[in-house]
Order: structure tokens, then sequence, then C-alpha cells
């Protein structure tokens, strides 16, 4: 909650029903001030009682006003019937104390006793991650670990696409050409575009692939024996790069380990007639389930040829999830354009009973654009390798860090281990502060730039904070905060806001809400700190009131990094 206007809300609900009002139902008591300059917070309530007493809106505010005795508040009507509230330093300040503390912002604040699995990242083995793949894990890893905040039990599940005919076909490329194991991520990484390619002009080849890729589902110890050491160096390269990005998760499962379960719910569900035969496949109709108003094809369980398709994989390793890891929520970080998809698989899985007493989500992505606002691709077309990025993305952070004249005197380690994470914050932030479903332009000159709505301005405010305690050197955690101009005043407000943020993005499944108010905070800080002298100040009392003030912003910035994992540094 906000904490603010919570207090407001429960004064001013008091005084309407002290005057016998009866507000509509989900009424909004309090909201931001349409204008800062003239007050702190408004409320419109006056407007939406007037339709049901028909009576005049502004009476009905200025009945509501002077029914508050509070000297602390200076109560205002505005227009028709808009009430202004300005509030004291005093009244910010006694909120702020009384609420505000360590303990805020410290991890699992929130008592929840629900389970989600959050399944994101989705790489698929033997092909290194691209650009596609950097929205999926760092969405996943933040929306994991802001449900975290809120003290759930969250699992995060790569679910590696490592199964089905791509498998078989590199396993055919491998055996034809008597390629030596184990391979390199460089020998590994072409061998599955081009037998691809070949499959679909080479029916023989194709038919080949099909039959390694029947053997290794059936246990061929040959074929696991190929399949497991190309998994093992293309899921080790995945780790080293996710790594560099902090992204980690609790399971590293596949599609294959859903192999077993995918024959039992085959089999389960013909038996119990869900299914139906459709020119020669097995399948589940969906036609009672449309997506927007638009029928949608069948779930196919068992294709004409015998084969399975991901969305049975997707159906075995939801069984899992729900029957033996017992999760409440599902939530499934995807590109948005896997909706129909995901439609279907959650569809099939409420007629079988497989999704019974649990909530599944598509958190659907836009896509990464170039300068050109097309899909960021390679002068061939091809999709950016996420390594490149990163990699350039860092080369970009450690020129600005060489640039600057406060880390000129520091040793090449030290710039690097900035660089490295003013990199990660540039590249994490850019992507986050998007609405999830938007697309976005990858400009890197722009996210790298220490002024503006970019990561590297957060780092910089959050060590300017670090700078500031470490120089003052005076203990003041025990002080109250005492508020005594419009710049503290401000900060505090938006402090208090935190908590209700943290629910909005829960909520809305949106790191975009939690970004846009650490920037707005950032923002607040700097104004705060250079129209107010705390070093210089004189009386002591206030010094220390200003120093808890700003370490309560580096707590918010703190969380915030732990949010969405990146690093602050000690100096930049």
């Amino acid at each position: 909650m906000n904490f603010i206007k919570h207090k407001l809300e429960e004064i001013i609900m008091g005084a309407t029903r002290e005057l016998g009002y009866s507000l509509p139902e989900n009424s909004e008591i309090v909201r931001d001030s349409d204008r800062p300059d003239l007050s702190d917070f408004q409320s419109n309530i006056a407007m939406g009682l007037a339709k049901s007493l028909k009576q005049n809106p502004r009476m009905i505010a200025q009945s509501i006003v002077e029914k508050i005795k509070d000297d602390e508040i200076d109560f205002s009507i505005d227009g028709p019937g808009f009430i202004n509230i300005k509030l004291s330093n005093k009244f910010v300040g006694d909120i702020l104390n009384k609420n505000v503390s360590r303990e805020t912002f410290a991890l699992q604040h929130f008592e929840n006793t629900k389970k989600i699995i959050i399944d994101y990242g989705g790489p698929n083995v033997a092909k290194s991650l691209h650009v596609g793949h950097l929205r999926s894990s760092i969405i996943g890893e933040a929306l994991k670990n802001l449900a975290k905040f809120k003290g759930y039990d969250v699992i995060g599940d790569i679910h590696f696409g490592d199964w089905g005919l791509p498998m078989g076909l590199i396993i055919t490329s491998i055996k034809e050409k008597g390629i030596k194991l184990p391979l390199s991520v460089a020998e590994l990484n072409p061998i599955y575009p081009e037998a691809s390619k070949r499959s679909k002009e080479d029916s023989e080849f194709m038919a080949l692939a099909q039959e390694e890729t029947k053997k290794l589902q059936n246990g061929d110890e040959e074929n696991r024996k190929i399949w497991k050491s190309f998994w093992e160096t293309s899921v080790n390269d995945i780790k080293k790069t996710l790594s560099i990005l902090n992204v980690d998760f609790d399971l590293w499962y596949g599609e294959s380990d859903a192999n077993d379960d995918v024959n039992m719910l085959s089999a389960e569900f013909h038996d119990k007639g869900f299914t139906k035969m459709s020119e020669g496949a097995e399948i589940i109709d969906l036609s009672n389930y449309p997506m927007n108003g638009v029928e949608v094809p069948p779930f196919i369980v068992i294709k004409s040829n015998g084969a399975v398709m991901y969305g049975m994989t997707d159906m075995a390793t939801l069984y899992d999830r729900v029957k033996r890891q017992k999760a409440d929520m599902v939530w499934y970080v995807a590109d948005s354009r896997q909706g129909l998809h995901f439609h279907q698989v959650f569809s099939a899985a409420e007629i079988t009973g497989v999704a019974e007493n649990v909530k599944l989500e598509h958190l659907g992505f836009g896509t990464v654009l170039g300068m050109d606002a097309k899909p960021l691709k390679t002068r061939n077309g091809d999709n950016v390798s996420l390594m490149e990025l990163i990699t350039e993305t860092l080369s970009k952070a450690r020129k600005k860090i060489d640039e600057n004249e406060k880390t000129s005197s520091l040793s090449d380690t030290e710039k690097e281990k900035i660089a490295n994470a003013v990199g990660i914050a540039a590249l994490k932030f850019a992507d986050l502060i998007n609405p999830r479903m938007s697309d976005y332009i990858f400009n890197l000159d722009k996210f790298v730039s220490f002024e503006g709505k970019t990561g590297p301005y957060i780092l910089y405010t959050a060590v300017r904070i670090k700078s500031l305690l470490r120089d003052c050197g005076i203990e003041f955690k025990e002080n109250p905060i005492t508020l005594s101009n419009q710049y503290d005043k401000a900060l505090a407000i938006k402090i208090c806001d935190f908590t209700s943020v943290i629910d909005r993005a829960f909520e809305a499944r949106g790191i975009h809400i939690l970004m846009q108010y650490v920037y707005e905070l950032a923002v607040s800080y700097n104004n705060f700190y250079h129209n107010v002298k705390i070093m210089p100040e004189k009386n002591l009392a206030q010094k220390k009131s200003w120093l808890k003030l700003s370490n309560t912003v580096l707590l918010i910035f703190e969380v915030f990094a732990d949010i969405i994992k990146i690093d602050i540094p000690e100096r930049m």
C-alpha cells in the first residue's frame, strides 16, 4: 500500500461516514495530484457522490473538508468539486518514520503460501542464444525475484527445447559424417541449421532423421549417448552466457524430462475419451475454446506419423508441475507470438483435468528492434547472437568508464568490474523499462548514457548515496527523519509509494512499473541532493535526518537491484 494515501483514505472515509455519505463501490478515494505545484494529492469523490445524492459536488466537497479537523492537512476546493490536499512536512515525516524501516525492504517481508513455477528462457540446445532469448531470460528472472520479494514460494525452470525431430536431425548428421565427440560449441552450432535445411530438400534424409528421433525417444543407447554429449556442450555454453546476465534457474529441465509422462498422458487421454481421430492424427477438439472470439485449431496429441509435437511435451511438463511439484500458478514467459500455442495447451489441460486447481498465465513480450524499427538482425539477416550483444554493450560501458574523470585513477581491474556492472544494468534497464508487450528499439548509445532514463543513471545515483554516507561517516540509523523543505518532503512522499509499486508491478506482471518508479525516485533524490547541502549542514540532527533519508533511498535501490539482478558498484 501507499502509506500516505492509506492514511488520507482513512481520514476522508471517516468524514464521509459521519456525514452519512455512502461511497460507490471501488471508489478511488485519493489519487496523485494532477497539479503537483498546487497540492500533494487530490480527491475527486465529491464528483461521484454528487450523482447519487443529486447535489452540487462543490457543496459536498466543502462538507467533507469542514468535517475533517487536522492541522497538518491543508484542504482546498478547486473547479466543480475537486479536493486538493497539501500535507505538512510533519504529517509526511511521521508516516515515513512509522511505516518505513530496513525491514520494509527485506526479501520475503510479505507472507504468502502459494507456489509459483515460472517457465522462462526456453533456449533450444545445439543452438547459441540469440537476441530473442534476452527478453525471456531477464523478464522471467525479474518476475521470479519480484514474486520472491512478495513472499511466494517460487521456482524458475529454463525448460530447454532438447527433444523431438531437431535432436534426430543432429544425431543423423553426426552419424553420417562420422563426427567425433565431444564437440566444441563452434563445431556444434552449424550442424542443426544445415541439417534442417537439408531435411526440407532431401526426403530420404528426413525419413532417416525421423527414425533416429524415434530411436532416441525409445531409449536407444547409442543415440542417447550422442544426444547427452552435445546436450552437455550446449547447456554449459548457455549457462556461461546467462551467468553474465546474472540469470539463474532452480531447475534446468527440458522437454526430454517429460518423455515418460508424454507416453502416459497420451494413453490416458485416449482411454478417457478426451481424444478423437482427425486425418490420421489423434487430437483434442478445442472448438468450444475460441481465442478472442475466433475458433482455434485442435490440440494434437499424436501426429498421423506417430510423432509427438512440443505441445504435448508442454502438457506433460505441466502435469509434473501440478501433480508432483504442487504449483498453484504456472507462468510462461515467452514471445507474445506463441499466444495461440499456449491457448491450446491451457485449453486442453482444462479439458483433461491436468490444470485442475492451478492458474496458468502466458506472459508474452514484444520484439527487440533495430534502429530501422525492424526486428534486430545481422547484416546477412541472421538473429543477433546474445553473446555478441552482451560483448558490445560491455565494450561501450568500458569506454564510458575510461572517459570518466572520476574513475581515471582506478586500476584496470576495478574499471572492468564497474564497466560490467554498468553494461549489464544498461542492457537490463533498457529492456525492462518498456511495458512487457511492447516492442522497443535497441539503441546502445542511449542505453549506456549516464543521463536520462537509463540503468547507468540509476547506478550513478545509488553510488552517489554510497559516497555521501561513506564521506560523512556519521551514525544516523537511530535518528528520526525530520523533513524541513519541499525537496526532502517530495522525496519522502515518493519513498512512501514503494510497497504500492511492488504490489502494482506484481499484479500486472509488469516490471516496467518498478523501473519507472525507480527512475522517478532517482530524479527526486538528485533534485533533493542538489538543492539541500547535506555535507556542510551545521545542525547535526538535521544532517543525520537527511543521511537516513538518503540511506532509505539506497535501500530501495538495493531491492530493485536484487529483483532485476544487477550490481551496484562502490564507485563510478
